[in-house]
């Protein structure tokens, strides 16, 4: 009998073009951290209700701070549209107002 090998697809989320572009110029390491810290996360982010929202997260390793574009909708598998880099100034307001993965 010949059985091919089976295995089981569960996506977490997408990406946008724009998002895997960006992501392509950082280190292995740091696009690992990155996809680990959105997927983490992915379920606890609030559903956006048709806008765009946004969250912030570190590379601790390389101190690189940057802000996620997504958007959720509710029984929606979650859409990661962007990545920015900011300043730490911009992350650590985002740690204040409760903004970070």
């Amino acid at each position: 009998m010949d059985l091919g090998q089976k295995y089981i697809e569960d996506n977490i989320f997408e990406v946008e073009e724009k998002f895997a572009n960006k992501i392509i110029e950082l280190s292995f390491e740091s696009q690992t951290e990155i996809i680990y810290d959105i997927a983490k996360s992915s379920f606890n982010l609030p559903d956006g209700f048709g806008w765009t929202q946004a969250v912030y997260g570190v590379i601790k390793e390389e101190e690189i701070y940057y802000l996620i574009e997504y958007l959720k909708e509710e029984d929606e598998m979650l859409l990661v549209l962007d990545i920015f880099f900011v300043e730490v100034d911009e992350y650590l307001d985002a740690i204040l107002e409760g903004k970070t993965i």
